[in-house]
């Protein structure tokens, strides 16, 4: 949902990276009713590359509702592409759910209703050294979906007292030098760019949950409350982070976690 609103595409990026060197694989489409099924093959989907990687081969449920159909990409057609991100643009301490709060490099806003409570988020946004105040009621959820992604640069924050954030798998995170501090769980089952900064859960847990691609460097993280810090899966590499939890670290499966100038303050023991 990077590139056309809400609308769900496939992006091919190469291991190397670089700004640029993404390629839309799905074409552009005049209405999207469904989401691509690009999945594991162990869940139903699939994503075929040819020998030579030269085509690439997915369902998607893209024309008509609920019809999956077979598409194949040459992807040496393919231009590169820069996806759109979305920019806060608002007040300080304006509202995360405003979606005219939000600009792309054209001053365009995401489309409505697609930055709101419970609502899965899609696009690709940017707080780019603001404060931001995410309003909603209690129990309401802040969840970034497959495609969806979240960037705080230098100075940024992202704040809460009630609602829940959530990345899952296939969404990102990117956090520079930056804070985020909410009430309630914070969810972290996607890929995770974090340098610097703090991410606080004031009366909630923190869970690296399964599947997630983490990546630490500098961070610190807190669970109040009586409340606790989980890893559900392996973490890449956790450098210099501070883990401060109100109650536990729990290391609970499927785990293999090395850290390195890294400090552990447990109340409730280990």
């Amino acid at each position: 949902g990077q590139n056309t609103s809400s609308n769900t595409e496939l992006f091919l990026t190469p291991i190397t990276g670089g700004t640029g060197n993404s390629i839309r694989v799905s074409d552009p489409i005049a209405e999207n009713n469904g989401l691509l099924d690009v999945s594991t093959a162990s869940d139903g989907g699939q994503i075929v590359f040819s020998p030579d990687s030269s085509q690439i081969f997915f369902l998607g449920d893209l024309d008509t509702e609920d019809v999956n159909d077979l598409y194949v990409v040459d992807t040496t057609q393919k231009a590169g592409l820069v996806p759109t991100s979305f920019v806060f643009v608002g007040p300080a301490n304006g509202n995360f759910f405003d979606e005219a709060n939000w600009e792309d490099a054209d001053g365009n806003n995401p489309a409505a209703d697609t930055i709101n409570p419970n609502v899965p988020v899609r696009q690709s946004l940017v707080i780019d050294g603001d404060s931001v105040v995410a309003t909603a009621s209690v129990g309401d959820e802040l969840t970034f979906q497959l495609g969806g992604s979240l960037e705080l640069t230098p100075g940024s924050s992202l704040t809460s007292t009630q609602v829940q954030l959530e990345f899952n798998p296939g969404s990102g995170l990117k956090l520079t030098d930056a804070t985020i501090s909410v009430r309630e769980d914070v969810r972290l089952s996607g890929t995770n760019v974090l340098s610097g900064g703090e991410i606080a859960s004031l009366a909630d847990d923190i869970e690296f949950e399964d599947n997630h691609d983490s990546i630490i460097n500098g961070t610190t993280f807190r669970s109040g409350n009586g409340e606790n810090i989980f890893f559900d899966s392996s973490a890449d590499s956790i450098t210099g982070a501070t883990f401060v939890s109100d109650d536990r670290l729990g290391l609970r499966y499927e785990v293999d976690v090395t850290v390195t100038d890294t400090q552990i303050d447990v109340n409730g023991g280990l």
